[in-house]
């Protein structure tokens, strides 16, 4: 196995709340989005995430990348199990282009099945917003197998009038490994 996917028995279940990431939030933007506007937004974002998490498990790395700001930044973590956190490092990384490189070593010899629910937004502005959601995956990893449960704070930013992930913060809150 080689030695990033040790520490993601469930990389293929990506997802964020809370920790390194979450400290340095942004403040909610002073104006947001009310009636449709703000629906048509929320929906956008729900797009770009189920983009997302199709794209990773179908190995589009051209797709997934177009979700992602340059400066995306991830953290990644285990809170699974009785010790949480202190199970493995988690992962980071503070560019679009950093988390492609780990998303390519860690699946491309796994298999994903994302399946994001419950999305609930905090704010909704012009040009930032942030949502809360619930990510169920199975994957195939390695010699490793199973179902993941995360939460995950994703951050997002208009970029040339297209909603794009900013800052993901995700915890695998519980998780099943089956045998192979």
């Amino acid at each position: 196995m080689n030695g990033l996917a040790k520490y993601l028995p469930a990389i293929a279940l990506t997802a964020m709340s809370g920790g390194a990431l979450a400290q340095t939030a942004e403040a909610p933007p002073k104006v947001e989005l009310r009636g449709v506007e703000r629906l048509l937004a929320m929906e956008d974002m729900k797009n770009l995430r189920l983009t997302f998490c199709r794209s990773l498990d179908s190995h589009d790395w051209p797709a997934l990348r177009a979700t992602m700001a340059d400066d995306f930044e991830l953290y990644f973590a285990d809170n699974s199990g009785p010790n949480g956190s202190a199970v493995r490092p988690p992962i980071e990384t503070r560019s679009a282009d950093g988390f492609m490189d780990i998303a390519r070593q860690l699946l491309s010899q796994g298999k994903s099945i994302h399946i994001c629910t419950m999305p609930q937004f905090e704010y909704v502005g012009t040009d930032r917003a942030r949502a809360k959601w619930f990510i169920n995956g199975y994957g195939q990893i390695g010699a490793q197998n199973g179902m993941g449960f995360e939460r995950v704070v994703e951050d997002y930013v208009k970029v040339n009038g297209k909603w794009l992930i900013r800052k993901a913060d995700a915890r695998v809150e519980a998780q099943v490994l089956f045998p192979k």
